[in-house]
């Protein structure tokens, strides 16, 4: 039988973890829902990175180095050519915005937010840069400290992510805790088929082509700026002529191999 968790934080492109606080899954939402179709993230990595044991009732945690360092390496690989879908949900044009890795979908969101079709791209001067930013953005190493933050790998102490974790797997899949002794060392219980869902924060400033011609000699901005200045998921800079998207939250579920 799988099982289904949240990592409860939000993590965001300048590499920090937002939320830190216990079963904070509770209160996550977001703005789009996808699905990825993983090739690399194990379910046997990120279970022998993390380690519990249970004594007079209470969990406490490390980890292990290695396995850290694999799970980071498949994640990350994921993050940057995997690819996600949308689910129960549309783009908020109504467009279905297909199947792309997670870069290239966020250059469809842009355009979706900003012009309403998410494949009207061809404004867009820095869709390399958008796309590298995500592949670069170290979200599988956010994901990995977020889980062993103020842990060590040599002794158990407390950690409220993964108490966490661990409260969903307990409710969700109590066989696997059955066999479990006081005051002995366990991997966490992943099983290949589990799914972990991720919560990122995804926001960005858009540079844009110059639209001149002999019969026309608005820029791009001035040009987009005039149809679509009014939307509030938009922002418009008038001093360097850049548009920015305001922040929204995706959530990612990706089932482990």
């Amino acid at each position: 039988m799988t099982t289904h968790v949240f990592l409860p934080v939000y993590l965001d492109s300048d590499q920090q973890v937002l939320d830190n606080s216990t079963n904070s899954v509770e209160t996550l939402d977001a703005s789009y829902n996808f699905i990825m179709t993983t090739s690399y993230s194990s379910a046997s990595n990120i279970s022998q990175f993390l380690l519990y044991k249970k004594s007079n009732g209470n969990y406490t945690f490390k980890f292990n180095d290695s396995y850290k360092i694999l799970f980071e390496n498949d994640m990350k690989k994921d993050i940057s050519s995997a690819i996600i879908d949308i689910y129960n949900d549309t783009f908020s044009s109504g467009i279905d915005a297909g199947s792309a890795s997670i870069g290239r979908m966020f250059v469809r969101y842009i355009t979706d937010t900003l012009m309403g079709h998410p494949f009207a791209q061809g404004f867009i001067k820095n869709e390399t840069d958008i796309i590298n930013d995500i592949r670069n953005s170290n979200l599988h190493k956010q994901i990995t400290y977020s889980l062993s933050n103020n842990l060590s790998t040599s002794s158990f102490t407390s950690d409220n992510i993964c108490l966490s974790l661990l409260n969903q797997f307990l409710e969700n899949s109590s066989e696997r805790f059955s066999n479990d002794q006081d005051d002995t060392e366990y991997n966490f219980p992943f099983q290949t088929g589990d799914f972990i869902t991720l919560f990122i924060k995804m926001n960005c400033t858009i540079n844009l082509d110059d639209i001149t011609s002999a019969h026309h000699t608005k820029s791009a901005y001035d040009i987009l700026k005039q149809m679509f200045g009014n939307k509030e998921s938009v922002e418009f800079n008038d001093n360097d002529s850049t548009i920015k998207i305001n922040q929204s939250i995706w959530r990612i579920k990706i089932e482990l191999l």
